[in-house]
């Protein structure tokens, strides 16, 4: 019988990439927002990247020292771009 690790990816060399780094995801009409931790840092960064739901264009990124930084940037950044797209 084999195991499936559905949190897991494969790359070459035999290596695995672990994918539970997200610690939030953000929806919006038309836009999703993954915060993910920097496992690889002391202290933590958390990287935030927007995408388009249509075309899964990234349309934003960043960097914060905290989890309620980097959803505050986030939120920003996806209300301007809405801003942006009514007019």
């Amino acid at each position: 019988m084999e195991t499936v690790l559905s949190n897991v990816r494969s790359f070459p060399g035999g290596r695995q990439k672990h994918e539970s780094n997200r610690v939030a995801r953000i929806l919006r009409p038309g836009y999703v927002c993954d915060i993910i931790r920097d496992p690889h840092t002391d202290p933590p960064i958390f990287h935030w990247v927007v995408q388009d739901c249509e075309t899964n264009e990234i349309t934003g990124l960043g960097q914060a020292y905290s989890l309620g930084e980097a959803e505050q940037h986030a939120s920003a950044f996806l209300f301007d771009l809405r801003q942006r797209r009514a007019i």
